[in-house]
C-alpha cells in the first residue's frame, strides 16, 4: 500500500502476515542507477505492482537533473524480496529498440512477475514515439536485460490482408513465462480505438498477436457468437501463466450489453457470459447477472 506520513510518501507491504507492514521504499531514499547522491523526491501513488514472490515495482521521480528544457519525469524501479532497490529505466536512459532516450512512463503503473522481470509502457524523446518494454533474466550474465516489446511504427497483422499500427500503449502485464500483454490504441477520426495484444519471445525479439480489437478496426475478429467488442483506452484484463486472457467488454450488438470474454491460444476469442443471459446453478436454480459494472474478469490455470 502507498502511505503518506507527516514528512514523506512511501510503499509498504504485508510480507509476514498478521497485519505486519514492512517498508519497501520512502521519499528521500537513495535512487540507485542514477547520478551520485540522487534520491527519490516523489513516490507516485498510482497502483504499484507486486509479484507472487513478493518482488515489487513502482514509479518515482528523483532529484537527478532532467535533460535541458525538460521537467523531471518518472522512472521505474523494483524492490526485491531481500530489500534491494534496482533501477529498471529512467529519464535519459537509452530506450531499447529506439534511436532516442527514455523520457517518461506517463505515470502508468508497471507490472512484475515472479522472476522479478518488469514490464512497462512509456514515451521516448523521439517525435510522438511511445512503446512497451519488458525485462528478461539472462542466466549467463545473471542480470536483467530490458527489451523492446513494441514501438510506435510497428504493425500487427490482423487479417490476411489488413494490418493495425497502434501508437500509444496502456496496461502492461507480464507472466512468469515472459508472455506480455498490453492495450494498444490507434486513432479513428478524433477517438482512440484500441485492442488487447499478446507478445511472445521468439529468441531474438517479440511476435505480436491482437487477441481482441475494437469492432471499428479493420480486421477485428468477432467473438464466437458474432459480436464485435468495444475495447477502449485503459481497458483492463487478466492474464495467467499459460498466456490465457480474460476481460470485460461491451458489444456492438444486443443493445451494447456488457459481458465477459476469454482468449486461449488453442481456441481463440470466445464469449464467456453476456449480461442478461440466464445460467443454471448446481442446485438447479436459475440466476441472471444484470449488472457487471466495474467487475474485472479473472482467469486461472484450469
Amino acid at each position: 500500500m502507498c502511505i503518506r506520513d507527516r514528512n514523506a510518501t512511501g510503499w509498504w507491504a504485508e510480507t509476514g502476515g498478521e497485519g505486519t507492514l514492512d517498508r519497501l521504499v520512502l521519499e528521500g531514499d537513495p535512487a540507485p542507477g542514477l547520478s551520485q547522491e540522487a534520491v527519490f523526491t516523489t513516490i507516485l501513488n498510482q497502483r504499484g505492482a507486486i509479484s507472487n514472490n513478493g518482488d515489487f515495482a513502482f514509479l518515482a521521480i528523483t532529484s537527478d537533473p532532467p535533460p535541458a528544457g525538460r521537467q523531471a519525469q518518472p522512472g521505474v524501479w523494483s524492490v526485491s524480496r531481500d530489500g534491494t532497490v534496482r533501477k529498471v529505466i529512467a529519464q535519459k536512459d537509452p530506450a531499447p529498440g529506439s534511436d532516442g532516450n527514455f523520457a517518461t512512463t506517463s505515470q502508468r503503473p508497471p507490472s512484475i512477475n515472479a522472476k522479478g522481470e518488469v514490464a512497462l509502457v512509456g514515451v521516448t524523446d523521439g517525435l510522438n514515439e511511445s512503446g512497451v518494454w519488458a525485462e528478461r533474466w539472462n542466466e549467463a550474465s545473471q542480470q536483467f536485460e530490458l527489451k523492446n516489446v513494441f514501438l510506435t511504427g510497428m504493425v500487427i497483422q490482423v487479417s490476411e490482408k489488413e494490418t493495425w499500427a497502434p501508437l500509444e500503449f496502456h496496461s502492461p502485464a507480464i507472466n512468469i513465462n515472459g508472455v506480455i500483454g498490453f492495450v494498444g490504441c490507434s486513432r479513428y477520426t478524433v477517438s482512440r480505438i484500441c485492442g488487447i495484444v499478446r507478445a511472445t519471445w521468439n529468441g531474438s525479439g517479440y511476435d505480436h498477436q491482437a487477441i481482441a480489437l475494437h469492432w471499428r478496426i479493420p480486421g477485428a475478429p468477432r467473438d464466437g457468437l458474432g459480436s464485435g467488442l468495444s475495447i477502449v483506452e485503459g481497458h483492463q484484463f487478466n492474464m495467467n501463466l499459460l498466456g490465457q486472457f480474460a476481460f470485460q467488454a461491451q458489444t456492438d450488438t444486443h443493445g451494447a450489453s456488457t459481458g465477459l470474454w476469454g482468449w486461449r491460444p488453442d481456441v481463440g476469442l470466445r464469449r464467456v457470459y453476456l449480461n442478461g443471459t440466464p445460467f443454471r446453478l448446481p442446485s438447479g436454480e436459475i440466476r441472471t447477472i444484470v449488472n457487471t459494472t466495474s467487475k474485472l474478469a479473472t482467469v486461472v490455470t484450469t
